[in-house]
């Protein structure tokens, strides 16, 4: 990735140094969940986010910012990790087998992003043990980043005249995260307790066949793995698809900076899955031509 980068001369800067210092200057209170909702909504600002805007594409736009993302198919409870190299830069890691959620993978990058801004001294190699403050203060961040309070507010404002359920899929749908986060921030915010209500309710839905029993995206998986069918009106991982690294690959291959090969070893594709995607490639050129 960081070779592609040096061959073309494409180096994205990630504004996270900036990030912390104008949460160091900003005033405010230092308890964790306040400085994780100031840490988000500078985040956005510097990641060109409006208060009222969702992040409809995570990957692209920490990719654009300058944070790698590499999706793993990873067969174990793994959620995610976070890269913060002197050589090599940000990158995050995440894992997207099947039995994930796309919603769980979109709030553990999130969550990440997170330990990039607020816990630079976690990424010493020396340190072994993960701190649950730092773990909550994560979670607090990727809430508030992606669903700022203004435009949470706003929106489950808006939708009062819907039963509970129909009220928390709006907010999911709005937000693209999984309706355990929405269903975590109404408690966190209005101090209720929503889970009751809302698993009663959703008993009651016409055809629901869906057994509520996810409370805790992203923490380690149950004994039982997590079903797509777990969650309603669910993304597709069309939702979550770092192209980065495949767009320098097909650059560098037409300014003839890498061979063919070079490039399916860097997309861990064999030579006829290379081809066939420089088959499409063609076709999109001839097809821009054309047009």
């Amino acid at each position: 990735f960081c070779y592609l980068e040096d061959v073309l001369n494409d180096h994205p800067q990630a504004p996270i140094e900036a990030i912390r210092q104008e949460l160091a200057a900003s005033a405010g209170t230092s308890e964790a969940k306040g400085r994780a909702v100031r840490a988000a909504a500078i985040a956005r600002r510097r990641f060109g986010l409006n208060e009222e805007e969702p992040v409809n594409n995570l990957c692209g736009l920490l990719e654009t910012h300058g944070i790698k993302v590499r999706c793993q198919n990873i067969d174990s409870d793994f959620f995610s990790l976070s890269v913060h190299a002197p050589e090599g830069g940000l990158a995050i890691v995440v894992n997207t087998r099947r039995e994930l959620l796309v919603e769980s993978w979109i709030l553990a990058t999130a969550r990440e992003l997170g330990h990039l801004i607020l816990h630079p001294r976690d990424y010493d190699l020396s340190s072994e043990q993960e701190d649950e403050q730092h773990e909550q203060e994560a979670k607090d961040f990727a809430s508030h980043f992606l669903m700022p309070e203004s435009a949470f507010c706003k929106r489950w404002d808006e939708a009062r005249g819907l039963i509970l359920v129909d009220r928390v899929m709006k907010l999911k749908s709005l937000f693209r995260v999984g309706y355990p986060t929405v269903l975590d921030r109404l408690e966190t915010r209005y101090q209720g307790n929503f889970w009751p209500h809302f698993e009663q309710e959703y008993g009651q839905c016409p055809g629901s066949t869906l057994t509520l029993a996810w409370h805790g995206e992203p923490d380690a998986l149950a004994d039982n793995d997590l079903l797509t069918e777990m969650e309603p009106h669910g993304l597709l991982p069309m939702d979550f698809m770092p192209v980065r690294l495949t767009r320098l690959v097909r650059e560098a291959i037409e300014a003839e900076e890498i061979s063919i090969g070079r490039g399916a070893e860097i997309l861990e594709l064999n030579l006829y899955e290379m081809h066939d995607l420089m088959g499409a490639w063609g076709r999109e050129r001839r097809a821009n031509e054309a047009a």
